[in-house]
C-alpha cells in the first residue's frame, strides 16, 4: 500500500503554543506513517526545527513578489479579473473553474523569489482583519505560494487551519477540489476567506459542534472531531505527590486558583484578574497562577492590571510551562473567563485532571460542560467569575463532583486516541 502524502498548512512560525497549534503537532507526530505521510507547509521560523527535530517532513512557503511595478500592475488586473469569478462563486453562480485556475497560473508567473536576506514588506507576511481589502488583494499572490509548496510537497491533499490559508489553497487547486480539507479550530466571527474556503472546500472540519455552529452553521455541510488531550498523562493528583517547581515557590498550604494558554484578550485573563481581586483580599491563603505569554502589549496591560491591585505578590505570572500535566493536578479551581474558544485544550486537560473547572458559557466550552463537568458562567461577567470561584473554593464536595464528571466527560468524548483516529480515517477516505 502506497502512504497518502497530505501537507499541513500550519498557522504560525513559532513553536506549536496555542490549543491549536498543539492539537495539529501532536496529529503531525502521530499519525501512521505507514498508511499517511504528513508533510508540513510552514512560515519561516521556530516552528521549521522543531518538526525535522521530529523527523517530520518540511516545506517552508517562498517569498514572492510580483517583478517590478509592471508587474505588480499586471498583477492588479489579473486579481481584479480573480475578484470577479469569485464573487460569481460566492454568489452562487457557475464560475469557469478552468479560466480561474488559467489565471491563478498567471499570477504565477508574474512572480519572482525575493533574494535571501531581502526583506519583505510587513504588508505581504500575512492577514490581517483591519485591513481587509488589502488581504483580499494579496489572496491570490499567497495562493501562487500555496501552489508552489504543495507541488514540492508532493501532496495528494492539504488541510488548512486558517481561513486565509485555506481560501489560498482553495484557489491553488481550484482544479482538483477534492484535495482540499478545512479544518476549523476557532469560533471568532468568519473573516477573510470564509466563503471561498467553504465554497472551495471537498470537507470542512470542526474541532468542535459549537465551532462549526458558529463559523459554518447552515451555509454549508461539515463534520465534526472533537479534539482530545492524552488522558494517560493529564491524571488526577496522587497523594503525597511533590509539587511541579512551577509552583515550589508558594506556600505549603496556599490555595491555588490557575489558568493556562497564551495571553490573549480572547482568553479573558484580565477578567480573571479582576474577579480575583476581592477574593484574595479576604483569603489570605488564596493564590493566582498564570501560565503562559502572550503578544507583548496584551502581556503588558496584564502587568499593569496586577500591579495596580497591590496583589502582584500572590498573583503569579509563570511564563510557559513545558510540562503542563504536572501543574495541574495541583490547582484547587481552574478558570478560563475566554471571550472566543474552539474547543480549549487546556481545560480539557484540567478536567482530566479532576480539578474542578469555572468556564464562560460560549461555544467550546458549553459542550464540554455537557454532564456538568465544569461550573459555566456568562462571557464577560465579571462579578459571575468571582462568585463561581468564590462558591468552589468553600465547597469541597462540589469541587470533587465537578472534578470526576470532567474527567469522565474527557473519557468518553475528548482524547486523543479516538481524535487521532478519526482524523486518520477522514483524510485516507477522501
Amino acid at each position: 500500500m502506497i502512504p497518502v502524502r497530505v501537507a499541513f498548512i500550519l498557522p504560525s512560525s513559532g513553536r506549536p503554543v496555542t490549543g491549536g497549534e498543539r492539537n495539529l503537532d501532536a496529529l503531525l507526530q502521530a499519525f501512521d506513517r505507514r498508511k499517511l505521510v504528513p508533510v508540513a507547509i510552514v512560515r519561516a521560523g521556530e516552528i521549521r526545527g522543531h518538526l525535522e527535530e521530529r523527523g517530520i517532513e518540511v516545506v517552508e512557503l517562498a517569498r514572492l513578489l510580483p517583478a517590478g511595478a509592471a508587474g505588480w500592475a499586471r498583477y492588479a488586473a489579473l486579481v481584479a479579473r480573480v475578484g470577479a469569478e469569485v464573487a460569481s462563486l460566492l454568489a452562487g453562480g457557475h464560475p469557469d473553474l478552468r479560466r480561474l485556475a488559467r489565471l491563478v497560473d498567471a499570477i504565477d508567473a508574474l512572480c519572482a523569489d525575493v533574494p535571501a536576506g531581502k526583506p519583505v514588506p510587513p504588508l505581504l507576511r500575512g492577514p490581517n482583519g483591519r485591513r481587509a481589502a488589502l488581504d483580499r488583494f494579496l489572496l491570490p499572490l499567497h495562493a501562487v505560494r500555496v501552489r508552489r509548496a504543495l507541488a514540492r510537497a508532493r501532496a495528494d491533499r492539504c488541510l488548512a487551519d486558517l481561513s486565509w490559508d485555506a481560501a489560498a489553497t482553495g484557489l491553488a487547486t481550484v482544479e482538483r477540489p477534492a484535495s482540499l480539507f478545512w479544518y476549523l479550530q476557532s469560533s471568532r466571527p468568519p473573516g477573510i476567506g470564509d466563503g471561498l474556503a467553504r465554497a472551495l472546500a471537498h470537507r470542512i472540519i470542526a474541532c468542535g459542534q459549537g465551532v462549526g455552529e458558529v463559523r459554518i452553521g447552515r451555509r454549508a455541510p461539515y463534520m465534526t472531531i472533537a479534539n482530545g488531550i492524552d488522558a494517560t498523562r493529564f491524571v488526577p493528583r496522587a497523594p503525597g505527590a511533590p509539587r511541579p517547581p512551577a509552583l515550589a515557590h508558594l506556600p505549603e498550604d496556599a490555595v491555588i486558583v490557575g489558568s493556562a494558554g497564551v495571553l490573549m484578550a480572547d482568553k479573558g485573563i484580565d477578567l480573571l484578574v479582576r474577579a480575583v481581586v476581592p477574593l484574595l483580599r479576604r483569603r489570605p491563603e488564596l493564590h493566582v497562577v498564570l501560565a503562559g505569554r502572550g503578544p507583548a502589549r496584551y502581556e503588558r496591560e496584564l502587568d499593569d492590571l496586577i500591579r495596580r491591585s497591590g496583589l502582584g505578590q500572590r498573583i503569579h505570572r509563570l511564563g510557559w510551562v513545558t510540562d503542563l500535566s504536572a501543574l495541574l493536578p495541583h490547582l484547587t479551581v481552574f478558570a478560563l473567563p475566554s471571550r472566543f474558544e474552539g474547543l480549549p485544550l487546556a481545560l480539557c486537560e484540567a478536567m482530566a485532571c479532576e480539578v474542578a473547572c469555572v468556564a464562560t458559557d460560549i461555544p467550546g466550552c458549553r459542550e464540554l460542560a455537557d454532564g456538568g463537568g465544569i461550573r459555566l458562567i456568562p462571557a464577560g461577567d465579571v462579578a459571575a467569575l468571582t462568585g463561581a470561584l468564590a462558591e468552589l473554593l468553600d465547597d469541597t464536595g462540589a469541587r470533587a463532583q465537578i472534578g470526576a464528571r470532567g474527567r469522565t466527560r474527557v473519557l468518553e468524548r475528548y482524547t486523543f486516541a479516538r481524535a487521532l483516529g478519526d482524523m486518520q480515517r477522514v483524510l485516507l477516505e477522501a
